[in-house]
């Protein structure tokens, strides 16, 4: 599938966008870092994922279902991330399979502190990853709120989301938590992908990463989910 002129600019841009986030400052080729404490530390970043009932739908390509194509996606962040990438995950809709709603906008929980992985972590993250269902309510604004703390109250910092739709669990209106940690003065961006998002979800999500200087992508397939994930990641 090639992408739009639209998609292709909003992709050229996204490395630019998040190689000072993910990675140490960049040195000039063949340079020595200078020891300084002027020298800016790399964003601890947070992935948070959709794992709502509706991710079990199996239109992602090749007959596989969303679910299948986040896990990839996921699994290869893991195995990709530089060394020193303090990295965590957050999923929602992923352990309450039931219609109550009290329950079903509580259901968000960290996977994986933030934080560096050695061999054995990212075996254990990877792990984990297989092992998810997605069966519950889609509780965006919540789970901003909670990745927000998982990532600390100071330095820069990043939530990497992706959502297949808009939240069900409103209030608060996720769109409202981007404009709030914005307020608080919270060095915070939020990046959005939206996975197979329908139009009505698509004005949601764009507001989240727009009111906090992050970047939005649709993203179609499985393929592209994991071009956009690698995209957002890459080291440079």
């Amino acid at each position: 599938m090639n992408p739009t002129p639209w998609r292709r600019r909003v992709l050229a841009a996204l490395p630019a966008l998040l190689a000072a986030s993910l990675l140490t400052s960049a040195t000039q080729a063949g340079a020595t870092p200078a020891a300084s404490p002027e020298t800016p530390e790399a964003a601890r970043i947070d992935l948070v994922l959709d794992l709502s009932g509706s991710m079990n739908q199996a239109d992602a390509g090749k007959g596989r279902t969303r679910l299948s194509a986040a896990k990839q996606a996921v699994t290869r962040i893991i195995d990709k991330a530089p060394a020193q990438a303090e990295l965590g995950l957050r999923v929602y809709g992923a352990t309450y399979p039931g219609e109550d709603r009290t329950k079903g906008c509580a259901d968000t929980q960290p996977v994986l502190p933030v934080a560096t992985m050695d061999r054995a972590a990212r075996s254990d993250a990877k792990s984990r990853i297989a092992r998810f269902e997605a069966v519950g309510f889609t509780p965006i604004g919540v789970s901003l709120r909670a990745a927000a703390k998982d990532l600390g109250p100071s330095g820069e910092r990043r939530v990497v989301l992706v959502s297949d739709g808009e939240d069900t669990c409103a209030p608060p209106p996720p769109c409202e938590v981007a404009r709030e940690l914005k307020d608080q003065g919270i060095d915070l961006a939020v990046d959005v992908i939206g996975f197979r998002a329908p139009a009505s979800a698509r004005a949601q999500l764009k507001c989240i990463a727009d009111v906090t200087g992050g970047a939005y992508t649709d993203s179609d397939d499985t393929d592209a989910l994991i071009s956009d994930l690698d995209t957002l990641f890459r080291k440079e």
